[in-house]
């Protein structure tokens, strides 16, 4: 995965927590990225979030899908389950 998704670069931090904040705005379509951007990163301290949003979130992001069917694929990629998406 990215070089700036190991959590030893000093931008890791910045970054997902602003996506980990995406998560509640009140935009679909930022909420849908911010799983998307978090699903690429790949990191497994993103999954508490993204089980949250998959159990919670039914918006429809415009042009798209569902924001928890984006966390619901993000969370099995991540589990290693991508043969499921």
């Amino acid at each position: 995965h990215m070089t700036y998704a190991r959590r030893t670069n000093k931008l890791f931090w910045p970054a997902f927590n602003a996506l980990i904040k995406g998560l509640d705005d009140p935009a679909p379509e930022v909420r849908f990225w911010s799983v998307f951007a978090l699903w690429q990163i790949h990191s497994p301290l993103a999954l508490p979030h993204l089980r949250r949003v998959a159990q919670t979130d039914t918006a429809l992001c415009p042009g798209w899908w569902r924001v928890a069917d984006e966390a619901q694929d993000a969370i099995a990629s991540i589990e290693g389950r991508d043969e499921d998406i």
